[in-house]
C-alpha cells in the first residue's frame, strides 16, 4: 500500500495508527456514554456510515477527474 499511495512505511504506519486509534476512542466514547446495547449496534452503524463516506468520496474524485479530463480534451 505504501508504493500505491506514495508514502514512506513509517508516514503509513502512523496514518493507520491514527485512524485506528480515533475510531478505538469514538467507539469507547460511545458505548460508554450511551450505554452498552446501543454501543452493540453502532459497531455494525459506524463502518457502513465509514464506507458510505468513501465511497461518496471515490464517486466525486472520479467525476470530478472525468469532467477536468473532458474540458482539457476541447
Amino acid at each position: 500500500a505504501c508504493g500505491y499511495f506514495k508514502i514512506s512505511y513509517v508516514k503509513f504506519c502512523a496514518v493507520i495508527f491514527m485512524t485506528a486509534f480515533m475510531y478505538t476512542v469514538v467507539i469507547f466514547s460511545l458505548c460508554h456514554i450511551l450505554g452498552e446495547v446501543f454501543g452493540e449496534r453502532l459497531e455494525v452503524i459506524l463502518p457502513m456510515i465509514g464506507a458510505a463516506l468513501i465511497l461518496a468520496f471515490l464517486v466525486t474524485y472520479s467525476s470530478r477527474r472525468r469532467i477536468r479530463r473532458h474540458k482539457k480534451g476541447e
